[in-house]
């Protein structure tokens, strides 16, 4: 095993930061979309119990 250089490194430490950015963008997107869902199936399950 030889070791890598730093321009692998370099490398490889844009990918991780770019990956955390895509993640990080991904909740961002996820969260308000995931709360809004729930508060639809609480909402869903209100109208339900009205119904019966």
């Amino acid at each position: 095993m030889n070791m890598p250089t730093i321009q692998e490194l370099t490398q490889i430490g844009e990918v991780i930061i770019i990956w955390i950015k895509y993640m990080l963008m991904h909740l961002a997107v996820a969260m308000p979309i995931m709360f809004i869902v729930m508060k639809f199936l609480n909402v869903n399950k209100k109208f339900a119990k009205l119904l019966k």
